[in-house]
């Protein structure tokens, strides 16, 4: 897996509405702090967690391991998908289960 570069700036809804990407998001949606979803992918927690502690203007490089899996395209990863018969979210949640996840912050916004 190529490691992910994540960015978190603070921000505020002015208007419009919330659209998912396709082939990348599912849903999205605003949830109290208090009233997350229990399962959520990689790196998703610690970002909600750098927010509620204020933190903003930050880059990460999450570089990610998991063993025993050779380099996958985005569109082989999505084919994959697709074939498993699993709910989106159950695939990733079960296919990165065991990754390990080191985070190198590129930009500290401190």
């Amino acid at each position: 897996m190529h490691d992910v570069h994540a960015v978190l700036y603070a921000a505020r809804p002015v208007g419009g509405r919330l659209k998912t990407q396709p082939h990348e998001t599912i849903e999205v949606a605003y949830f109290p702090f208090d009233q997350l979803p229990e399962e959520m992918l990689f790196g998703h927690k610690k970002r909600i967690s750098d927010a509620i502690n204020h933190a903003h203007g930050v880059s990460v490089r999450q570089e990610m391991k998991i063993e025993d899996l050779k380099q996958y395209t985005r569109k082989e990863i999505y084919a994959a998908r697709d074939l498993s018969g699993l709910p989106r979210q159950q695939f990733y949640l079960q296919r990165f289960a065991g990754a390990e996840i080191n985070e190198v912050v590129e930009v500290d916004g401190a």
